[in-house]
């Protein structure tokens, strides 16, 4: 006896059992002979399908078919449901109101192409493997081609929105061409009679809820209740399997030619997401800007081929397609009329009305779908009218919006930007069903990465559930219907006023400029600026404070060029000075692809003893034009990416927990993004900065010279409240969903121009400390041995070259080190924000008293000890000892110890007053600790400075335990700024910009700081100069001390 297995059904067979004559039993008959003698259940209904349709043939002949059919009664009970419509709106209550498009629809939509035990359909070959419990769809039988309506005219979408401008594809952006040509305007007209459509050009799909599969995804019972609309409860331990929300009464039963499974009811496959929502009465509002999205798209192929299957005599056959990232042709690029579609044209992240829908290009679609958090027009209404959208409709709305009622909501909801309301629809469209089925509520994220239902707010999966009306189940997802609005991060975010306000529209494309570049592995190198900051300022988990300059602001005051205006002071260079003025260019496919930006840069000429104004200064000439269609690569483009980025920048301050209030805190002074320093001049009356006054490094280096016509601050213009702190009628406060404020500013700020070299040499009373800083040679250190390796053998040249620089406190300007006029940099300054306590001259002779030394005195030690030390010539016979000359070696050797000790003390002094982390004195009270740029390596660590603010005070406490209190000037600004260039290679020409910068603040103390610990300072007697009294304490020192970068 032998087993032999057909689709997962074991039989038995003999010897003298002919495969060739006989039919094994079980197998029973075809799957119409089956269906049409069935004893126990009456499928009647069905045979006439079948025989209509005629494919009793088909299902009469070997092959392989998988039917879900109804019985009859099931059958009666839908006929008497009366669901269904005819052609002209009424009831099908028979099978003879049933037309042959309906019936086909009907029955093809129930068959699949291939024989599967129930169990069997959750697998899925993926890759030639097959793939157990991975599938949660089939394609069945259904084509495009089976059935295309034709809709009537009045039956199309209208577009209610005001086109943006009037124009040609050619002067015009695409979305502008897109508003205003209104595809849908010329068939929606009554002389245009309607057209044949299709809804989705792709083959039908069967979604089912088995065993297998769920327990494989961690779907639960309960989930897939909840997403039949609680049609019977299923219990978790209960096993059942539906096709939709039909439940399998009697599955596999076996046929000649294939399997056919009974179904409670009769199975009416839904459509898309995107058509159900448009059935739907409750939806309508959504569905409306749904279909703003969408266009009728003529489609050859289905012309065609239903041509040769329905008499449509010379009409054409349309497609309805969705502009989105993923649809069925891979993404649109163009419109109906063939004009391309940049890549900033607003899509959605999907095709909701496409049936084959598929998460990506790695996700077959058997194994997933989508899924649709759709709010009810009650709650798109309160939304907009009451609640976080009232502002959008404030801004964009044609009537007031205590003016606005069922009657007219829908037309002032058109007018929302097409780009805006994108990110309220994509916020609630997700890719995977899966993952958001009810008992995965807490894993649901939003556009910003954040949880989309916090538990704070719902509670728990009860109270989640009780967010929705209902849900419909779609051939491509999920519908979830909402009582509730939820906003994207780009409203409740800092980033929504850049968005929405008509004069932002240079920071709202900065902003965005890298959006369409995150997924794919040259996203990255690909994006025009390679910042990201929409994704940046939408971490709702912190608290900003974003500043915006209004286009106007760009345009007549822009950007001065840090570049040229770091030329050296003379005549003839202060006319090459030069500030950018930015213009907003309305987007289209030449400054849309590629590192573009629709931003056009004018350089002008500036008189620094003046102001900036382009509308109005008759000196300000235009010099050199970087347009909206240039790379970012380019010269200039680097020059207008670099400004830019920088501007934008300085602009975010993102707060620590002691500013919850943003920058209406208590301090005046903050620290951005790029760690430039943002001081309020003035704090604002109110929680929207009425009033306020807010400056950069450049505006208050500006303002604090002598020339008094070249003042400038920035004002805050308009202020908006994204903190999502709603204050209730008692006065307690409970935080929703947002991340700071936003506040439009009337000039761009910059930070300080000058350097720290500069800044501390523009002062007297910091010439000493400058002096030492400045001070050390290369000649002295390989006096003092640094070059050494051992006694008598100094180092490579190359690593010498390398070693040498960790002794250096500025760094000089050379052939391939450029710096403003040519002035040194902080050599250990990179790319952060530090602060300088500078001491005073009297303070420098106290160290001076203490026992630090000088480089003089470093200097004349060595000429004394070691200069003059002489060593005997190497004795002549190799073999022989030497001690005369090892002697001499060796004291040579301890002296130089003694001198590197020495030049070790005063560069850590000198280091100890390099803090990393800039700090204020301020109105503010706290206490921190940072790092300096000295290390104790016996500990291996920085050693640290505490610090400790109090209103309009700073103290300093180091290492040795010694408090300093900071006095006047402190809080005086610098930048360290490298360029890729050398500025005196800068004209109108040609030019450079800023590849690195360090932000600075000074503060003028008059004490020194001690780096040394208590413990060393009293092995040192007290004395810095104890450290070297002797080699063994030097050496021992020197161990301690080092210098390590």
């Amino acid at each position: 006896m032998c087993l032999i297995s057909i689709c997962g059904v074991n039989y038995s067979c003999s010897d003298d059992y002919d495969l060739d004559e006989t039919t094994p039993d079980f197998l029973g008959a075809s799957l119409y002979d089956e269906l049409k003698s069935r004893k126990d259940r009456s499928f009647n209904t069905v045979i006439r399908l079948i025989d209509d349709l005629g494919y009793q043939p088909v299902l009469s002949a070997t092959g392989s078919k998988t039917l879900f059919v109804a019985d009859d009664d099931a059958w009666a009970r839908f006929f008497a449901s009366g669901t269904w419509k005819d052609g002209n709106g009424n009831p099908i209550t028979s099978y003879e109101q049933l037309s042959i498009n309906q019936k086909r629809f009907l029955f093809k939509n129930a068959m699949l192409d291939n024989a599967y035990l129930l169990e069997m359909m959750a697998n899925v070959t993926l890759n030639s493997v097959l793939s157990k419990n991975q599938c949660l769809r089939q394609g069945t039988a259904y084509m495009a081609t089976d059935t295309v309506p034709y809709w009537k005219y009045n039956e199309l979408p209208v577009m209610l929105n005001e086109p943006d401008t009037t124009g040609t594809a050619a002067t015009v952006s695409d979305l502008e061409w897109w508003n205003g040509t209104d595809f849908w305007g010329r068939r929606n007209i009554q002389s245009a009679g309607g057209m044949y459509m299709s809804v989705d050009g792709t083959s039908g799909m069967m979604t089912h809820f088995l065993e297998g599969q769920l327990k494989e995804k961690n779907i639960k019972h309960s989930d897939v209740n909840f997403i039949l609309n609680g049609k019977e409860e299923w219990s978790e331990s209960q096993n059942r399997s539906y096709i939709y929300d039909r439940q399998v009464v009697d599955a596999d039963v076996v046929c000649m030619n294939g399997y056919y499974h009974v179904l409670d009811e009769v199975l009416v496959p839904p459509s898309s997401m995107a058509e159900v929502i448009r059935q739907n009465p409750s939806t309508s509002y959504f569905s409306a800007m749904l279909d703003r999205f969408s266009a009728p798209y003529y489609n050859s192929t289905l012309t065609a081929n239903y041509r040769a299957l329905h008499d449509i005599g010379t009409d054409s056959v349309f497609e309805k397609l969705y502009v989105a990232d993923n649809n069925s042709r891979g993404g649109l690029t163009v419109d109906p009329d063939g004009h391309t579609l940049s890549a900033n044209f607003p899509k959605l992240n999907y095709d909701p009305g496409w049936n084959q829908y598929s998460v990506n290009s790695t996700t077959a679609k058997e194994q997933d779908m989508a899924a649709m958090f759709v709010p009810s027009n009650d709650a798109m209404m309160y939304y907009f009218t009451k609640g976080s959208g009232v502002i959008l409709m404030e801004r964009f709305g044609k009537v007031p919006v205590n003016q606005i009622n069922e009657s007219n909501f829908l037309e002032n909801l058109y007018q929302i930007p097409l780009d805006i309301m994108k990110s309220l629809i994509n916020n609630l469209m997700k890719t995977s069903f899966i993952e958001t089925v009810p008992s995965k509520w807490k894993t649901i994220m939003n556009d910003a990465q954040d949880q989309m239902f916090p538990p704070s707010q719902y509670g728990s999966e009860e109270g989640y559930r009780k967010l929705f009306d209902k849900v419909m189940l779609a051939n491509n997802g999920a519908v979830y219907v909402m009582n509730d609005v939820i906003s994207p991060a780009d409203y409740a975010s800092v980033i929504a006023p850049a968005l929405y306000s008509t004069n932002t529209q240079i920071m709202k494309s900065l902003v965005q400029a890298d959006d369409n570049f995150i997924e794919g592995s040259s996203a990255f190198a690909n994006a025009p600026l390679q910042k990201y900051y929409s994704t940046y300022l939408k971490a709702m988990q912190s608290n900003f404070s974003f500043f915006v300059p209004t286009d106007e602001a760009l345009y007549n005051h822009g950007l001065v060029d840090p570049y040229m205006f770091s030329l050296n002071r003379t005549a003839a260079n202060i006319q090459r000075l030069r500030y950018w003025s930015f213009e907003y260019v309305k987007p289209s496919t030449s400054n849309t692809t590629g590192k573009v930006i629709p931003v056009q840069a004018t350089a002008r000429t500036w008189n620094p003893n003046g102001q900036r104004d382009a509308t109005v200064d008759p000196t300000a000439r235009g010099v050199a034009i970087n347009r909206a269609t240039a790379s970012l690569t380019t010269e200039w483009g680097l020059v207008k990416k670099t400004i830019l980025t920088e501007m934008v920048d300085q602009h975010i301050v993102v707060h620590n927990n002691n500013e919850a209030d943003g920058v209406a805190s208590s301090p005046n002074w903050y620290l951005s993004r790029n760690g430039a320093p943002v001081f309020i001049k003035t704090k604002g009356s109110d929680k929207y900065g009425t009033g306020m006054v807010v400056d950069g490094g450049f505006q208050l280096m500006q303002n604090s010279d002598d020339v008094a016509d070249n003042d400038e601050d920035c004002n805050v213009t308009a202020g908006y409240d994204q903190t999502g702190v709603k204050t209730a009628e008692d006065g307690s406060k409970e935080k929703t969903y947002g991340n700071g404020m936003t506040y439009l500013i009337d000039r761009p700020m910059q930070p300080m121009m000058y350097s720290a070299y500069h800044q501390l040499n523009a002062n007297s009373e910091y010439s000493e400390f400058l002096k030492q800083c400045n001070g050390v040679s290369t000649e002295l250190l390989q006096r003092a041995g640094f070059d050494l390796v051992k006694p008598d053998s100094a180092m490579a040249a190359r690593d010498w070259e390398k070693e040498r620089q960790k002794y250096l406190i500025f760094k000089e300007a050379s052939s391939t080190f450029f710096t403003p006029s040519q002035e040194p940099l902080v050599r250990f300054f990179n790319n952060y924000h530090y602060t300088i306590y500078a001491p005073t001259n009297t303070a420098m002779e106290q160290a001076y008293a203490a026992g630090l030394p000088t480089w003089d005195d470093i200097d004349q030690f060595i000429a004394n000890n070691i200069d003059s030390l002489t060593i005997p010539a190497p004795n002549p016979n190799p073999a022989g000892e030497d001690p005369e000359r090892d002697a001499a070696i060796q004291k040579k050797y301890q002296l130089q110890q003694q001198a590197m000790a020495m030049c070790t003390s005063l560069l850590n002094f000198l280091k100890y007053h390099f803090q990393d982390h800039s700090i204020f004195v301020d109105n503010i009270t706290a206490d921190n600790e940072y790092q300096t740029s000295c290390v104790d390596n016996t500990t291996n660590a920085y050693i640290m400075l505490g610090t400790h603010q109090t209103n309009g005070a700073l103290s300093v406490t180091d290492n040795n335990g010694n408090t300093h209190s900071v006095i006047s000037p402190y809080n005086i600004l610098a930048n360290d700024m490298e360029f890729t260039r050398s500025v005196a290679q800068g004209t109108y020409a040609t030019s450079g910009c800023v590849k690195v910068n360090s932000n600075v603040v000074i503060h003028t103390l008059n004490s020194y700081l001690n780096f040394m610990s208590k413990s060393s300072w009293n092995q040192s007697g007290g004395k810095f100069s104890g450290a070297w009294a002797t080699p063994k304490k030097a050496v021992a020192f020197v161990k301690q001390y080092r210098i390590r970068k």
